[in-house]
């Protein structure tokens, strides 16, 4: 399923595509916000089905990980995906727009892609860790936040440079 607009198209990541995604996480994160390239080779093994890029003209401008999970589990940053075999929810990792493709709703429609994806699969929720005040973006996209966490979770959260982040939940 490769759903394409009149400017971009959305695909599956594969790891000749990680040095784009690397340069866009570069560009669109402090550097204390960006994840290793190991971490990234080792997404791909593990939820390459849950990775997808926007490209336009052969040019990567987006990416969006995610991977399947429980409702209330975060993943620390800079951490190997942890797939649950009895996953209920689709965890929005990471979303990135290259800034060169900034306000074309290319993140929006890599959302609503995933969000097709989450309900093929049968999962009931959607989550995420909001940053860099995104929070707008992502209610605008149905997510609300979520205040009630174990504290595994809460130190997971802190891990994303603390108070500015929150976790932030969907119901597919």
């Amino acid at each position: 399923m490769t759903p394409e607009t009149a400017n971009f198209q959305i695909r599956s990541c594969h790891q000749d595509d990680l040095e784009s995604v690397l340069n866009i996480q570069q560009a669109c994160y402090p550097a204390a916000l960006n994840e290793s390239k190991a971490i990234w080779f080792q997404r791909l093994k593990d939820a390459s089905e849950y990775i997808w890029i926007a490209e336009i003209s052969g040019k990567v401008c987006a990416y969006l990980a995610c991977y399947p999970s429980r409702q209330g589990k975060i993943a620390p940053l800079d951490s190997a995906f942890q797939a649950c075999r009895d996953a209920d929810c689709l965890y929005f990792h990471d979303l990135a727009v290259s800034p060169e493709f900034a306000g074309q709703q290319i993140g929006r429609k890599l959302v609503s892609y995933a969000l097709e994806m989450a309900k093929c699969h049968n999962f009931r929720h959607a989550a995420l860790v909001c940053v860099q005040n995104a929070r707008a973006f992502w209610q605008g996209c149905g997510f609300c936040e979520e205040n009630q966490m174990t504290p595994a979770a809460t130190e997971a959260l802190a891990s994303y440079l603390g108070q500015s982040a929150r976790y932030m939940t969907k119901t597919c």
